[in-house]
C-alpha cells in the first residue's frame, strides 16, 4: 500500500528553468516527490522526484533545482515525515 500525503503545491523551477509543481510525498517510494512539469509551451507531465531532486526517467534538465528555498523547506518537511532518501 502506498501512502501519498497531499500537500499544497510547492512551485520551483527545474535546472532547465521549467515550471515544476510538487503536490504530493510518497513515503513508499524511492521518489517521493511527486507532482507535474509545464512546459514553456504550455504542455503539462506528471514527474516523479528523489529527495536530491532527480527526476525518475528524465533528463537532467528536469531535475529540480535544489537550492531554491522552498525545495529546501519541502525536504526538510518530507525527512522528517520519513519519507525515503534516494538519489
Amino acid at each position: 500500500m502506498s501512502v501519498i500525503i497531499q500537500i499544497d503545491p510547492v512551485e520551483t523551477i527545474t535546472e532547465g528553468g521549467e515550471h515544476a509543481f510538487i503536490t504530493g510525498i510518497d513515503m513508499n517510494s524511492g521518489d517521493p516527490l511527486n507532482g507535474y512539469i509545464v512546459f514553456s509551451d504550455g504542455t503539462r507531465t506528471n514527474a516523479r522526484w528523489g529527495l536530491l531532486g532527480n527526476k525518475r526517467d528524465g533528463h537532467p534538465k528536469l531535475n529540480l533545482d535544489m537550492e531554491k528555498i522552498e525545495m529546501k523547506d519541502l525536504i526538510e518537511v518530507a525527512r522528517s515525515l520519513g519519507a525515503r532518501l534516494t538519489h
